[in-house]
């Protein structure tokens, strides 16, 4: 893994305000979502995490 300094955060994620590309991800019952068809134009916040072994 490579070290990021909080300086560039920036220069490696979308900008903020860009829109969030057309993403098919299945849901916690493994049933494809679409992201866009699920918003039905309201706002969502997205969290991605690596992973949760417990």
């Amino acid at each position: 893994m490579t070290p990021t300094s909080s300086r560039n955060y920036a220069d490696i994620g979308p900008a903020i305000g860009a829109r969030f590309p057309d993403l098919h991800l299945p849901d916690q019952t493994g049933e494809p979502i679409d992201l866009h068809q699920a918003r039905a134009g309201r706002p969502a916040v997205v969290v991605f995490y690596r992973s949760a072994r417990w």
